[in-house]
Formats: structure tokens, sequence, C-alpha cells
């Protein structure tokens, strides 16, 4: 077979032998520099030498699969120099670029934020990537419901055992039937979280914890309140109280910058 090149021809690599040999594309585009009967020299350092069948002209080589705006999933596997280069095996990236000297070169932002050019065979192409599965109509429905993947599913059982106690003493659901008083469980509360304060973690009577007791008085007042069998006893309104003094708190923290460091049971022993 007859070499088709000629020196100062600007070549690269075959897509089908990357493929077939698992070639990166390494230097993008190459100028001969010498030719052996079926042997290509170049001007770059490492493997000089190349069969000329493995390669192409430049301007024949296929356009580059991607555009500015592109996810170019970086391909490969886990090597060691990938972390150096400031890329992932399998992440994605933007196409910030498409170079002008090498259109088939394309410039992501790399792990460190830095600019990166790629040849384009390094990453999986949109054409190439999976297609993305079309959304399940119900997760548009339900991405405007209440979001209750945000309540944490741990305090809903120390919740649940408060509220057992309750259930125990005076039945489930009561409230929803004879009703409860604002003043009751706002007097319940202050007990249970003063006592958390005060250092009690558990409540000595039902050995759940003060301020699942808390949480539970809120949510039986919530519900009763939904439930319409809540009398709202709470006093009239006057006013935000802690307005009143915000005045003579700013001026006492004014008078005291650097205030004596606060004596805690955690500084304390």
């Amino acid at each position: 077979m007859s070499n088709p090149f000629k020196v100062g021809d600007r070549v690269r690599r075959m897509e089908k032998y990357l493929k077939e040999n698992g070639w990166s594309q390494g230097s993008t585009e190459l100028t001969i520099v010498g030719i052996d009967g079926r042997l290509l020299q170049f001007d770059y350092d490492g493997c000089p030498y190349w069969e000329s069948k493995y390669f192409e002209l430049a301007e024949d080589a296929p356009a580059c699969p991607f555009k500015v705006g592109d996810d170019f999933v970086f391909k490969g596997d886990s090597k060691p120099y990938y972390k150096a280069w400031g890329v992932t095996a399998g992440k994605t990236y933007k196409v910030t670029r498409i170079t002008n000297d090498d259109p088939s070169n394309v410039e992501i932002l790399n792990d460190r934020g830095e600019p990166s050019l790629f040849d384009a065979a390094w990453g999986l192409s949109p054409q190439e990537a999976p297609a993305v599965k079309p959304s399940n109509p119900k997760d548009v429905i339900g991405s405007t419901k209440p979001p209750l993947h945000n309540v944490p599913c741990g305090p809903l059982y120390q919740i649940g055992a408060a509220m057992l106690s309750g259930a125990c003493k005076y039945g489930s659901h009561n409230w929803r039937s004879i009703g409860v008083r604002s003043d009751v469980y706002y007097d319940a509360m202050q007990r249970h979280i003063m006592s958390w304060w005060e250092g009690e973690t558990l409540d000595p009577e039902s050995g759940a914890p003060h301020l699942a007791h808390v949480a539970a008085c809120c949510i039986i007042l919530l519900d009763a309140e939904a439930a319409r069998k809540l009398t709202d006893n709470r006093p009239p309104v006057v006013g935000n109280p802690s307005q009143a003094v915000q005045e003579l708190v700013t001026s006492i923290l004014q008078k005291y910058p650097n205030p004596v460091e606060p004596f805690t049971e955690k500084n304390n022993a």
C-alpha cells in the first residue's frame, strides 16, 4: 500500500483505530516531518514513528460533535494522572470553548475551576450520552406539594414515644373530640422546655425527651386548630413585647462590650 501522505501534512489518528485499540487521541493534530515507506515521522517526543494506516488528513477528520454549552462526560477509568489533570472519570463538565486551531479540541472547566483542553474523543458527546428518561408526570406534581422529606425521621420516633405516653393516659386523638385550650399546652411546653434548659434531658414520668414533649404539644395545638377543637384563650395582643425593652438591652450591651463568658455545664466540669 502506497503512502498517501507527504512531508508537511497535518494528520490525526483515525477514530476507528482509537476505538479498536483503546487509545486516547493524545496530541490531536501532528505534522509529518519524515516518511519511510509506510512509516510516518512526527515532530514530538515519545513515539515519533507510526504506520500511515492509522492516520487521516486533519481536514478529513469528522467535525467536533460538541458545541459550547454541551455536557462533556469525561470517559475513562480511575487513572492516577486524571487527578493531576483536574478531571474525574465519569463526571460531567460543560464545554466552554471550541478551539480555532484544532476544532476537535474542546475546552472545559476542570475540578479546580481551571480551563482545560481535551480532544473530543475523551468525552461522551450529547449524541453518545444515554437518553434522559422523561420526567414522570407524578414527579412534576409531587414537587409542588409539602416536602415531607425535609422532616428528619429520627425526632418523629421520639415524638411518637412522647405521644404514646399521652395516648395511654388520655386516649389517642382525644383533642379532636373533647378539644383543648391554648393556655394548657403553652404551660406544658414551658415546663418541658425549662426542665430541658436546666439540664434534665428526659421527662422523668414518660422517659421520653422533654424536647419531644414540646414538639408533641405543638402538633396537638396545630391539629386541634385544624379540627376546630382549639379554644384560643391567648391574651389580647399588645404588640411585640420584646420591642419594649430592646432599647434597654442594646444600651446594656453597649455598656459591656466584653462581657464575662457564661458558665455552662460543659465548662463547669
